[in-house]
């Protein structure tokens, strides 16, 4: 395990750790993206008063833009970490945001969504490596995890499968716990359970 402040503060540090499996500096570089994170998804809802219900939906579901940042970035490029995860986020947030919209807000009133995706698009393209599976190291890394993955998926029970493929559709959470007659912290629970196997199990050393 890497500890000391140092590394706490120093998120290159972090990076290189968590990119070497590293738990410990993952969770920490983790934690500290994740309020960057928080404020992004709190602005897109400001901006968006009908998505207020799907807050914390969007908060679960964007947190895929840490290890998307951590996996792509690159430091021979100009922008610093936090710029470029902060860009990343705001693209996965506006995306989610998008996705829920269709729903609930006025076709006439996405254009603007539209807009701030393309925004991002420049930055997130001069700082991120292109295609990482060109990488064997990280292509091998890759195709263990899912492999992993696949391995945890035979051993879920039925209960458990559901709540997996309910996490990878996107179903909100109100929506999922009424449809199998759960109250939403019981709901919650299960989908909680279930993601953590999932990164216990795809984050193994």
């Amino acid at each position: 395990m890497t500890g000391g402040l140092m590394v706490k503060e120093n998120p290159y540090e972090l990076l290189y750790m968590s990119r070497l499996k590293d738990r410990y500096a993952f969770e920490a570089l983790f934690n500290q993206t994740r309020g960057i994170l928080y404020n992004v998804v709190s602005q897109s809802i400001d901006s968006y008063k009908p998505l207020t219900p799907h807050k914390e939906d969007i908060l679960q579901e964007a947190s895929i833009s840490i290890w998307r940042a951590i996996e792509t970035y690159r430091e021979d490029k100009d922008a610093g970490f936090y710029t470029f995860f902060l860009v990343l986020a705001r693209r996965k947030v506006w995306n989610i945001c998008k996705h829920y919209s269709r729903k609930v807000i006025p076709l006439s009133e996405m254009a603007s969504l539209d807009e701030m995706i393309m925004e991002g698009d420049c930055l997130y393209e001069a700082v991120a490596q292109k295609d990482p599976m060109n990488d064997p190291v990280y292509a091998m890394n890759y195709r263990m995890a899912e492999e992993r993955f696949d391995d945890l998926k035979k051993d879920l029970s039925e209960s458990e499968t559901d709540a997996l493929d309910a996490w990878e559709r996107g179903e909100p959470y109100k929506d999922g716990a009424a449809k199998r007659g759960l109250t939403q912290k019981a709901w919650d629970g299960r989908r909680f359970r279930v993601r953590r196997k999932v990164r216990k199990a795809v984050l193994k050393d």
